[in-house]
């Protein structure tokens, strides 16, 4: 069996799908700094090989991204038998399936079985292994012989690895690799490791800081295109407003009504000041009124003290030609 492709989508750090393909046939290298996904990469693997789709153990646990989710695994895979798709969904509806040239071969138990077959009834496959990763050939320490099992694996790569490497640096081959490495080595540094003066590396690390400080005022000059830019969109969409027919009369019939809103309250303000000057005068007219009852009462007082002084003399009066 033959990996080509893999696929993850909600698997840790994976949150959006992700693929990494095609694996052609020889050595493949995957290399990419720590906390980059290559551990999460074959966990996943791991998992879709020897974890039930309906598995929530605590290894299976840990492929959940932290925001949650149901992780997803699908892995392409040449046999002898022609090429196969494999996938597994955990948690919500979970999943297993296996396809060929898209067309369904087997789901859920079905698949299982399929898979146990393919990796040889769970002992890591032929030979013992698929790959050899950090610790066990499950996600589990395992039993005493899932353990004799990994280690038998890791022997048998180890050996395989030793003959490759026996093979390339044996003989003058070696001493032929190193002496080329040198030799290309010194183009590039001095004997203490620092890039040499006129060398490609130190000209390659000059053309980067120029490169760098163009890049920064292109990226100055980009920024105050994309401003103008703005503005002129901006006033384009304002001149197409100004110049388009319904626009204009629109705003049009807005004025009218406008002009004809602003008549009517120049007319309304003269009645408010047409009827406050009427006030005024009304106010004015109940003062005098006010004063001249006032007069009216005080005349009134005086009048009614006059009638009793004409009574009192005419009584004395009458006494007296009495």
């Amino acid at each position: 069996m033959k990996l080509r492709s893999i696929a993850l989508n909600n698997v840790r750090r994976f949150t959006s799908p992700v693929r990494l393909g095609e694996i052609r046939d020889g050595l493949n290298v995957l290399s990419e700094p720590n906390e980059h996904g290559k551990s999460t990469l074959f966990d996943a693997v791991q998992a879709l090989f020897f974890a039930p789709h309906g598995s929530t153990a605590k290894e299976i646990r840990a492929l959940r991204p932290h925001a949650g989710g149901a992780p997803e695994v699908t892995v392409e895979v040449e046999t002898e038998e022609g090429c196969f798709a494999i996938s597994k969904r955990w948690f919500s509806k979970p999943s297993a399936k296996v396809e060929k040239d898209g067309r369904l071969i087997a789901q859920a138990d079905e698949a299982e079985a399929w898979i146990t077959r393919l990796v040889g009834d769970g002992n890591g496959g032929p030979s013992g292994l698929i790959w050899v990763r950090q610790g066990m050939t499950g996600l589990e320490s395992g039993s005493k012989k899932e353990q004799d099992a990994a280690l038998e694996a890791r022997r048998d790569l180890l050996s395989s690895v030793t003959g490759e490497v026996e093979a390339m640096t044996g003989g003058r081959r070696m001493d032929m690799a190193l002496a080329r490495c040198r030799e290309e080595l010194d183009r590039y540094t001095t004997s203490t490791g620092r890039p040499k003066t006129n060398g490609p590396w130190k000209g390659a690390e000059d053309r980067v800081a120029e490169l760098s400080v163009e890049r920064d005022n292109l990226a100055t000059k980009a920024t105050e295109l994309h401003e103008a830019l703005d503005k002129r969109r901006a006033k384009r969409r304002e001149l197409d407003e100004l110049q388009d027919a319904d626009a204009t009369a629109q705003r049009q019939a807005r004025l009218d009504d406008a002009r004809v809103d602003h008549k009517a309250a120049e007319q309304y303000a003269t009645d408010v000041e047409n009827a406050a000057e009427k006030v005024r005068m009304t106010q004015l007219a109940v003062t005098n009124a006010e004063a001249r009852l006032e007069a009216f009462r005080n005349a009134n007082r005086e009048l009614e003290d006059a009638d009793a002084a004409l009574n009192k003399a005419v009584e004395a009066a009458e006494n007296a030609r009495s």
